[in-house]
């Protein structure tokens, strides 16, 4: 099976065989790149729909960018 390399990174940190079904894996940063343990978290398929709409909608309230 083809596995991206934040869910290798996350499934071999916590030594899991697979992501379960349903969750993801969320970039904290934002950064799909960044695969350091410490920025991956696992999440629902549903909050983390609900996170990224959320993000969106300050986004358009503010008319810019979000500052972190």
């Amino acid at each position: 099976q083809f596995m991206l390399n934040a869910h290798y990174v996350f499934c071999s940190y916590y030594k899991l065989k697979e992501i379960p079904k349903g969750f993801i894996i969320h970039h904290k940063d934002g950064n799909a790149l960044n695969d350091s343990i410490d920025n991956l978290v696992m999440m629902t398929d549903k909050s983390h729909k609900e996170f990224h709409n959320q993000l969106a909608k300050n986004k358009f309230i503010a008319g810019k960018e979000l500052v972190k």
